[in-house]
Parts: C-alpha cells; sequence; structure tokens
C-alpha cells in the first residue's frame, strides 16, 4: 500500500494491486502519448482518510498525443455512476491521473484549470480530490484539492508511485 500524508493531515492510500494495474498498462503501452483516466476511491467516515479503489485505464474515445491528454466525460461519468451504483454509494470520483512525458513531472496550466474546475463544480462529493501525474520513470506528481476552496492545490509531493 502507498501511503502519502499531506500537510492538513489529509492521507491517500493506493494499494499494489491498483498500482499494478497502472504499472502493467504503463509497461504494455509505454509513454509514446500521454494517457490516464479517473481514480475511483472512497472517504473514511471519521476523517481524511481517502482510499483509492480504482484507476481507469484510458477510454477508446479520449483525446490523446505526445504533449496532452483529455479524458471523454461521458465515457468517465458511466464509470462513476457505475462504481456509486455497485458499492451502494460509497465509491465515486477522487480525481484524475495522468502520465507525462517527463521524468519528474509538473502539473500543465491545463492541469491545474482541471482540478479548479474540480474545486468548482462540486464533481468531487468528497472532502478533498486529488490529482496523480505519472512521469516515465516512476515518480509521481500528487496534488491534493479542497473542493469548494479557490487555491488549485492545497498541498503536492513527489512519490515513487511504482516502488
Amino acid at each position: 500500500m502507498l501511503e502519502m500524508l499531506f500537510a492538513d493531515k489529509a492521507r491517500l492510500l493506493v494499494p499494489e494491486s491498483v498500482i499494478e494495474k497502472v504499472r502493467k498498462y504503463k509497461e504494455e503501452v509505454g509513454f509514446r502519448n500521454e494517457s490516464g483516466g479517473i481514480i475511483l476511491g472512497s472517504q473514511s467516515e471519521t476523517g481524511l482518510d481517502f482510499v483509492v479503489k480504482d484507476m481507469t485505464l484510458p477510454s477508446p474515445t479520449d483525446d490523446f498525443g505526445p504533449y496532452h491528454y483529455m479524458r471523454d466525460k461521458e465515457a468517465a461519468n458511466k464509470l462513476i455512476a457505475k462504481a456509486w451504483k455497485e458499492s451502494d454509494g460509497i465509491i465515486n470520483y477522487l480525481g484524475e491521473w495522468h502520465t507525462h512525458n517527463e521524468s519528474l513531472p509538473h502539473p500543465s496550466y491545463v492541469d491545474k484549470d482541471l482540478m479548479r474546475q474540480v474545486a468548482q463544480n462540486g464533481s468531487c462529493l468528497f472532502d478533498r480530490a486529488f490529482m496523480i501525474i505519472l512521469g516515465y520513470r516512476g515518480a509521481a506528481f500528487v496534488g491534493e484539492i479542497d473542493p469548494g476552496h479557490q487555491k488549485v492545490f492545497l498541498d503536492s509531493l513527489y512519490v515513487d508511485f511504482y516502488f
């Protein structure tokens, strides 16, 4: 389990099975084009612990290239609705993940704008949302947002995602 602790005591937990799914995808397709998906997860009832249940793989209808990735909103919304229904209202949208063709990835203006939209439009039902950007050597940028606040990232850190 990969555990990330942020300055505000929020904790993001990613099980090895989810990491392995993303690692396997990366090994199969490489980093010729950016790719990504959504993060599905849950929040503990007692605090700021968030558990990633799945990181979806790209949809065939996503738009991607060597320096951009934009997920198909309709396809993502169907996956979110399915997870919500199958989990009896426990699992929902927890954020975004995608790759960058960098060894140490940094969020682009587009990435920051997307998370600003998430913070403002109520698409995350939890107290936090996250963006994970995977670099080609395993380093990952992980940014935390607080829906309802204007600041793009409350906190961010770098982790070795594939350890």
